[in-house]
């Protein structure tokens, strides 16, 4: 599935017309382990549907290892499956581990901002949602969404 993501965060994804409708495709890794769908993963969360706190509207950040959505006043980060030679997190128990770390190190400077691991499951209907029913797909670490002031970028641009 192709995914464009927009500066309002709205996700449009292009049909595959081999695919039946409301199948999803899972690749398997060398272990067995169904590896990420990235691009499934970030139209998921890009909705605002997705999330218990009903934001208005969800804008996505993505770098090399991970992509960022805030989600109103939460931000929640997602590892991608990427071997880098630095870090390897191609499996589910490595993000996961590598997201618990995160947590446990930063909560420890910043307890009111690292508010813990949260599971994407896959629901019966086959979506995707944020601590869910179903089975765990991938997890992600949610944050408190700091302010823009506070950023180094807008620090900079202000010259404080």
């Amino acid at each position: 599935m192709d995914v464009t993501v927009t500066s309002q965060g709205h996700s449009h994804g292009a049909a595959d017309p081999g695919r039946p409708a409301g199948a999803v495709p899972v690749a398997v890794g060398g272990d067995g382990e169904a590896a990420q769908d990235l691009p499934e993963l970030i139209s998921a969360l890009s909705d605002p549907e997705a999330y218990r706190h009903d934001p208005e509207r969800v804008d996505v950040l993505e770098t090399h290892i991970s992509v960022l959505f805030f989600a109103g006043k939460l931000v929640y980060k997602l590892k991608k499956a990427v071997d880098l030679g630095f870090l390897d997190h191609r499996s589910l128990a490595t993000r996961r581990a590598v997201c618990a770390a995160e947590v446990r190190l930063n909560a420890r400077l910043a307890p009111d901002v690292y508010r813990g691991v949260i599971p994407i499951t896959r629901e019966s209907d086959g979506s995707l949602c944020l601590d869910g029913d179903g089975d765990v797909v991938d997890v992600v670490v949610e944050m408190e969404r700091l302010p823009a002031s506070g950023m180094l970028d807008h620090r900079l641009d202000n010259r404080e």
